[in-house]
């Protein structure tokens, strides 16, 4: 499902180092859904590769440059097995931008090497959410940017609640975040006003540079996770935030880490990934057999079709079964 129209984009690189050849005929958006759709979860998408949207502002139209993969006001699909790749944007959410009462659910989802374009006040590299809530199981962010300049925050997500009248709330069960970039929040930057945020079974790996910035007066909570930085971010002119670990989420303890209380583990960057996948030689201490299979969410919608709706979602990223001790992350190893 491209926007290339002249299939001649030949996008290549990684976070601020992608190139996207021929944009210039591409459409503003792959998926628009505005609000007077009203599309509900019976509304899905699934098994896509969403490729090419260039969301640019031209003739004061804002909303031409936000959501190059997919532009969603007030609507709430379900989007499962969908890859979000090389998608721009000149303001917010170049892989994905959520606003107004949406309520999304994202399955097996990867947003994969977007990139914003603009020059300053350039937010959510993967994924803008704002006024919305938004549920993301088993998904990979790898690879997006929200710029390198002040105010480019947010290289996989960037979160917030701007008009009180629609809280935010995204929860991430067993997602992967990596080599993103930004000038704050490399995974993740919560801009805080009226938001709720959960990370669980939840991978932030972001090459030893700040993982999540946070204004959230509400505070962030992760439990059960992998963090590769040694410092949490706040965010200047934003109200303190809470940055809530429990004693089950791993990090990298080089140096001080004033904001959390979990456990402190050297993690070798080598030891982790094989493909997305926890390495077979990673210690259990990085995250191999150490998640909690008893905050997975459960499969109320059936994606495996088999007739339960109670049981717990078990498959990965990967396809792989969860057999024995969870791993953390989006991808359950193919060994135990």
């Amino acid at each position: 499902m491209s926007g290339d129209l002249n299939g001649d984009d030949n996008p290549s690189g990684t976070a601020g180092s992608i190139t996207i050849a021929n944009p210039g005929e591409n459409v503003f958006h792959v998926l628009y859904h505005p609000a007077a759709l009203a599309l509900n979860s019976t509304a899905v998408l699934d098994g896509f590769t969403v490729t090419g949207g260039n969301a640019y502002e031209t003739d004061g139209e804002v909303f031409w440059g936000d959501g190059g993969g997919m532009y969603n006001i007030g609507c709430s699909p379900q989007i499962r097995n969908v890859i979000f790749r090389y998608n721009q944007a000149f303001d917010n959410g170049a892989g994905v931008y959520l606003d107004a009462g949406a309520d999304v659910f994202f399955y097996n989802t990867v947003f994969d090497r977007n990139r914003l374009t603009g020059f300053a006040w350039t937010f959510g590299g993967g994924v803008y959410h704002s006024n919305s809530r938004a549920t993301f199981v088993n998904s990979l962010f790898y690879g997006n940017y929200a710029g390198a300049s002040t105010d480019q925050n947010g290289g996989g997500i960037y979160l917030a609640s701007t008009d009180g009248a629609d809280p935010m709330e995204a929860i991430f069960y067993s997602c992967t975040f990596t080599h993103n970039y930004a000038s704050q929040g490399y995974a993740v930057f919560d801009a805080g006003l009226n938001t709720q945020t959960w990370f669980i079974n939840t991978i932030l790996f972001e090459d030893y540079n700040v993982p999540i910035a946070s204004g959230n007066e509400n505070g962030v909570t992760l439990s059960y996770c992998v963090l590769s930085s040694f410092q949490l971010e706040g965010v200047p002119d934003l109200p303190p935030s809470a940055i809530t670990p429990d004693i089950n989420t791993i990090y990298e303890p080089n140096g001080s880490f004033p904001f959390i209380a979990g456990s402190a583990d050297v993690c070798t960057d080598g030891l982790w990934f094989s493909n997305f996948q926890l390495s077979p030689s990673s210690a259990a201490g990085c995250g191999r057999d150490t998640g909690s299979a008893s905050l997975l969410l459960i499969d109320s919608l059936d994606f495996d079709n088999d007739g339960d709706s109670t049981e717990a979602i078990d498959h990965s990223l990967s396809g792989a079964r969860i057999i024995g001790t969870l791993d953390i992350g989006a991808f359950e190893a193919l060994v135990d």
